[in-house]
């Protein structure tokens, strides 16, 4: 009998598998507190892992996979929904029969039609013989004629089906007419609705006023399992309305990027403009999808083929091992190889790979696993990642497990799956007692206590959660859930409701005061200041007060304000008290904060999400910056640009030749083998008739030589480009677009072919193989970093850039959101 570890481990039984996924949590159908689902991950989790090193690791493997996977749906409400639904209707009982289908014998090429007749009353069933006495003796030549003339009469009624219902001649003798095109409808986006808000930025002096509305405090489930927003989502989305995609109409030929230096000059009038929907695009996009996991037949099949091939068993040495995980790593990674084939391949090469100590190889192989297909492989890969750390030895081998384990545990806490995180902590701290390992002592320490620190201020969040639901104006629970929004996401905004209801009377005036959109900077900030200085043992109201005195405008004060403002400027900078909140502040302000909806690869992918939201704006003590939402902490610094309503929230308008956003080359910036630049846009004006005007730019050029990326307008048309040493590679729209008009546009590159999409949609496409150059300069949003008189006019929102390429599904995701 084969071992059955649902049953064994969990007590569920065979006429319960499998098992849906409250039954595979211990839950009760349809739970809808999301504490009780993320709890009952971590115990379902923490008890299948006491079995991995037994004779079933495999099964353990396998269900900690299932485990993480429900977790996962349960915990995002969108998915969810969908879940519950699509379960209800398989619990549902199946109704009584009503009808019984007789089947009209039809040639082969027709599908077969039903006849639904009444259910005949039960009769007394008689024996076979008696039966047989009383049956008439039938004719077989009539009942020949009755199936010949049945059969024709499908045929017949098939072929006018075909014509009148479908429009679909077979015969060729029935003409069909062509129906008219759809018209092409473009939904506007909807303008940005004022009304009374107990959740909105107010602007500093001299600055617009926002006007968007936010959730009510109680509505923190964007920020719970995996945080609040992503690379293009705001706080409140429910008002928008996308642009529709553009109608499919003839193909286009493929707009292949010419090879040059710089672009040639503009012939004026060579085409109208555009508006989004009118682009004619290819029927079949060049991006691929990502895949369904393979079933269990298919892996087995696949695996079967692998050993008849490689003598896998054969190979003891770490060194072989490690050889032939490159190979396989190297065949995994092949597009054109079958599905399954890619699955087995590349989990072998990471599981040969971990037994050899090599973190780097298997973090690749995982990597292209999650990049081909649908299930994210997480806790697989942390898994792996465990296995590698027993074996490392080498200065080479530590170096690759510190830098892959960073990344796998930064994923893991973004999604707060605290145990997974500790554990593979754990592993690479034990590792870390080799010689080799000696350098990454404490840092490693450090990042474990970093670990507990945030578990224990995600425990704290969820304990006031649940009190506030019981008792909203609890002041510990309301104080507790603000100190989280600011220490761990940076986020005063969503901090404000709560410490309006914390209980202390000069703490509810400055968050009213702040909440209130009141023009008055030196009264919110002054309100800030005697909060903080009648709790001096809390430096937190003392750090808003500063950020609030460091916006007032100094030019609109005089007198005593003036000499009030200085004063407590140069009191606040020189107190040593607020520096270690600050600290805190900017690690929690550089956390991923990226949508649930959004693939895990997609996240773990996102170098850059700037929806470039007031509430994101903050003062680094040198400038004002836009917070970056990805956690790789790539915050842009302001420069002459002024808000205005975007796609969704608000945005940024360009309008002069010093408007731009600007961040500091990083290597986190620098993709080499693939990448993704999204941004919607919309267009008030061309800079530069006939030239080029930027979006997002990080392009260096001269003497022969183009290196970095951009996404831009050229001759009015979007347009894509990288350079690759004496080689600048783009593909541009074939027309220019509609100006005043919100369109969505992004660039991937996969490492062979180049593709531009308006809303989604392909509209041009290059092949290129080749990889893009590092730039040194930095990443600019509304103006070139190189070449700064391209300029963009208009308005951007929603800038996200990803270091591989996103499938065409990814990117309706970010429009959606």
């Amino acid at each position: 009998m084969s071992f059955d570890p649902y049953y064994k481990w969990l007590g569920i039984p065979p006429e319960e598998q499998p098992p849906n996924h409250y039954r595979l949590l211990g839950l009760t159908l349809y739970e809808q507190n999301s504490d009780a689902i993320d709890n009952a991950g971590d115990r379902q989790m923490a008890h299948v892992r006491t079995f991995q090193a037994g004779p079933q690791g495999a099964h353990s493997q396998r269900l900690l996979n299932e485990i993480a996977a429900a977790r996962l749906v349960l915990l995002d409400p969108a998915k969810k929904r969908a879940y519950d639904e699509a379960l209800r209707a398989r619990l549902a009982p199946p109704a009584p029969p009503a009808v019984v289908a007789v089947r009209v014998p039809v040639p082969p090429s027709v599908a077969p039609l039903r006849v639904e007749v009444p259910a005949a009353p039960a009769m007394p069933i008689a024996s076979a013989s008696h039966a047989a006495a009383r049956r008439p003796q039938k004719d077989v030549t009539i009942e020949i004629l009755k199936i010949v003339g049945g059969g024709l009469a499908g045929i017949v009624i098939s072929t006018l089906l075909l014509r009148f219902g479908f429009g679909i001649d077979v015969t060729g003798l029935l003409p069909v007419e062509t129906p008219p095109p759809p018209a092409n409808v473009v939904k506007k986006p909807k303008p940005i609705e004022n009304g009374t808000s107990t959740n909105v930025h107010v602007a500093p002096p001299g600055q617009t006023n926002p006007t968007k509305v936010e959730p009510p405090p109680e509505e923190m489930e964007e920020y719970v399992e995996p945080t609040p927003s992503g690379p293009v989502k705001k706080k409140k989305k429910k008002g928008k309305n996308k642009p529709s995609p553009p109608v499919v109409a003839s193909p286009i030929p493929e707009a292949v990027g010419p090879t040059v230096t710089d672009p040639p000059p503009s012939e004026p009038g060579t085409a109208p403009p555009k508006s989004p929907a009118d682009f004619k695009v290819k029927s079949a996009t060049l991006l691929p999808r990502r895949l369904p996991a393979p079933a269990e037949a298919e892996r087995l099949a696949a695996q079967q083929r692998l050993d008849s091939t490689f003598d896998l068993t054969k190979l003891k040495e770490d060194a072989e091992k490690k050889t032939k995980a490159v190979e396989l790593l190297g065949l995994g990674l092949d597009r054109q190889a079958p599905p399954a084939e890619r699955w087995t391949v590349l989990r072998k090469a990471a599981d040969l790979a971990a037994d050899a100590g090599e973190a780097r190889i298997v973090s690749q192989a995982m990597d292209g696993l999650a990049q081909a297909f649908e299930p994210d492989v997480l806790t697989e890969e942390a898994e792996l990642l465990v296995k590698a750390a027993r074996g490392a030895r080498t200065a080479e081998q530590m170096q690759a497990l510190v830098e892959t384990s960073r990344a796998t545990i930064q994923a893991a806490l973004a999604t707060h799956q605290y145990v997974l995180a500790r554990d593979l902590a754990s592993a690479v701290r034990n590792a870390s007692d080799r010689p080799a390992g000696q350098p990454y002592r404490k840092f490693i320490f450090d990042g474990q206590r970093e670990i507990v620190r945030q578990q224990e201020a995600w425990y704290v969040l969820r304990d006031a959660r649940a009190k506030l639901e019981s008792q909203p104006n609890d002041a510990d629970a309301n104080l507790a859930g603000a100190n989280w929004w600011i220490l761990e996401r940076g986020d005063w905004e969503s901090a404000l409701p709560y410490l309006a209801r914390a209980g202390k009377p000069l703490l509810k005036t400055a968050a009213e005061l702040e909440q209130a959109r009141g023009q008055d900077g030196l009264a919110i900030a002054s309100a800030w200041y005697d909060a903080g200085m009648a709790e001096p043992v809390t430096p937190l109201w003392l750090v808003r007060a500063k950020d609030w005195y460091a916006a007032i405008d100094k030019t609109q004060i005089s007198g005593l304000d003036g000499a009030l403002v200085d004063r407590r400027l140069t009191e606040l900078t020189k107190s040593g008290e607020p520096q270690p909140a600050l600290a805190q502040i900017a690690i929690g302000r550089g956390a991923a904060r990226l949508h649930s909806s959004l693939a895990p690869v997609v996240r773990r992918h996102c170098m850059l999400a700037m929806p470039l939201e007031q509430s994101d704006k903050f003062h680094n003590g040198k400038s004002y910056m836009f917070c970056d939402r990805s956690g790789q902490a790539n915050h842009g610094a302001l420069h002459g640009v002024k808000p205005a309503a975007g796609q969704a929230g608000m945005a940024l308008e360009f309008s002069g030749p010093e408007d731009f956003v600007e961040c500091p080359d990083k290597p986190s910036l620098n993709p080499v083998r693939a990448m993704t630049i999204c941004a919607w846009v919309k267009q008030h004006s061309v800079v530069q008739p006939g030239g080029i005007d930027d979006l997002v730019s990080k392009e260096e050029w001269g003497g022969g030589t183009g290196r970095g990326f951009s996404v831009r307008f050229y001759q009015g048309r979007p347009d894509v480009n990288f350079g690759n040493g004496p080689d600048w590679l783009s593909t541009t729209a074939p027309q220019a677009l509609e100006q005043g008009t919100w369109v969505h546009v992004a660039g991937v590159y996969d490492g062979q072919k180049l593709v531009l999409l308006i809303n989604g949609t392909e509209v041009a496409a290059a092949p290129t193989n080749k990889t893009i150059s590092t730039s040194p300069q930095p990443l600019r949003i509304g103006r070139g970093p190189f070449a700064q008189d391209r300029r963009f006019h208009g308005i951007i929102d929603e800038v996200a850039i990803f270091d591989m390429a996103l499938t065409a599904a990814d990117l309706q995701a970010i429009i959606d959101l």
